[in-house]
């Protein structure tokens, strides 16, 4: 049986049906538990309202450290990333937060440093509506990283191994 576990105002929660818990912190702790499994130790966060679910479950799972701006969020995930040898993760909002990482993420690429970063998009629905937290982020790095994926709505995806699996597509891709 597995259990899923979820802190809401300070007290550990505990159920065998997900059923109960938001959707997009399912998948938070399926993609992000994951990746505590391949070794990763650090998260970098730039938070918005989008990210929330990421950022909640970071803060459970690894070292994280908390930066406002973007392009130091990257730059910060770089440098642990050279220190380390492991790939941290960024985790950002949608729409043109992630673009102030292509910096890092560029050296990292050109370093061959490994480097994750996911970003909490809109709806696909939501997306390009003419403000610049909807732009299109989908292969928003372009040539500049070993791996790219858009993936599903979390609403629309019952199966932990699809976020799992992702995962895994991540870290291997880094390391």
């Amino acid at each position: 049986k597995t259990w899923q576990q979820c802190i809401v105002g300070g007290f550990r929660i505990r159920h065998k049906d997900k059923s109960y818990m938001n959707p997009n912190v399912n998948a938070a702790f399926a993609l992000l538990g994951r990746l505590k499994d391949h070794g990763i130790t650090h998260c970098v966060i730039s938070p918005g309202s989008r990210s929330t679910p990421l950022s909640y479950v970071a803060h459970q799972l690894f070292e994280t450290n908390v930066i406002i701006d973007e392009r130091d969020n990257g730059f910060l995930a770089l440098g642990i990333a050279q220190a380390t040898g492991v790939a941290p993760i960024c985790i950002t909002t949608s729409g043109s937060a992630p673009s102030h990482l292509f910096p890092a993420v560029a050296e990292a690429f050109n370093s061959n440093v490994g480097m994750i970063v996911i970003s909490a998009d809109r709806p696909h629905e939501l997306r390009s509506v003419g403000a610049a937290q909807t732009i299109n982020q989908v292969d928003l790095f372009g040539t500049h990283v070993r791996y790219s994926f858009d993936t599903k709505l979390a609403s629309e995806v019952s199966d932990d191994n699809y976020w799992r699996d992702i995962a895994d597509e991540l870290y291997f891709a880094t390391h």
